[in-house]
């Protein structure tokens, strides 16, 4: 395997980790934000 293959592996695999934990605490915040907004005060 040449570096730059590896390098772009790399760059990927991170990015995609990066998308997935984004679209993860992005729902959670959601949620959790609807939830308190459809609590009574």
């Amino acid at each position: 395997m040449t570096p730059p293959l590896k390098c772009f592996y790399l760059r990927k695999i991170k990015t995609d980790v990066i998308d997935i934990y984004g679209h993860f605490v992005f729902m959670y915040l959601r949620s959790s934000s609807r939830e308190l907004r459809d609590t009574p005060p």
